[in-house]
């Protein structure tokens, strides 16, 4: 599976792989309390508390396994010249599994136990795509993704920075700030996220 993987096809897919095992090996095996994880990039900035207040509703609503900003009905990129090219040969079908945008999603115990530790990282067919990876595990362990890009909370992923938006609006009912470039972009999105929390 490694050789697989180059810069330009599918190592994505080996780095949230191996964080997948990461999380299982090294924390929910060593620490049965631990209640999720949450995968992230490292050009988002993640507003910690409105997550967590998000995440607690939620899971007193219904079990939280697979939570983030998730759609249905994606098509595998065809066009070779893209780097999220996916042939028919890797994966022939249609349509992806519904999957959450690898931005940010949270996931549970239960899920990297069916996904790590009963080896169907393994077994199930290696995408190119990351986002559609993770969805074909959830799918494989009989998790249905839920959203927090939905009306009822008005939650969502930015995947990118909005211009010429004020500081106080940068942040507003979202959790993941997606393509967050330079330094003073990060403060930016951490002074709005303060200030929503001081309001």
């Amino acid at each position: 599976r490694i050789q697989d993987t180059n810069p330009t096809s599918g190592a994505l897919t080996f780095k949230t792989e191996t964080f997948l095992v990461a999380m299982y090996n090294q924390v929910i095996k060593q620490n049965p309390r631990v209640e999720y994880v949450f995968k992230t990039d490292d050009d988002c900035y993640v507003d910690v508390r409105h997550l967590k207040q998000k995440l607690t509703a939620q899971s007193q609503e219904k079990p939280v396994d697979y939570w983030g900003s998730c759609y249905s009905n994606l098509k595998p990129y065809r066009d070779e010249r893209t780097r999220w090219y996916v042939s028919y040969k890797d994966y022939p079908f249609t349509y992806y599994p519904k999957l959450c945008i690898g931005s940010g999603y949270v996931l549970s115990p239960k899920l990297l136990e069916c996904a790590v530790g009963q080896g169907h990282i393994e077994k199930v067919p290696y995408l190119t795509n990351e986002d559609g990876a993770v969805g074909l595990l959830a799918e494989r362990c009989g998790i249905e993704p839920s959203s927090f890009n939905d009306r009822k909370s008005e939650l969502k992923t930015e995947l990118s920075v909005r211009e010429n938006v004020s500081k106080e609006l940068l942040m507003k009912n979202t959790i993941v700030q997606h393509n967050v470039k330079t330094e003073d972009d990060m403060l930016a999105m951490h002074e709005s996220a303060m200030m929503k929390e001081s309001r």
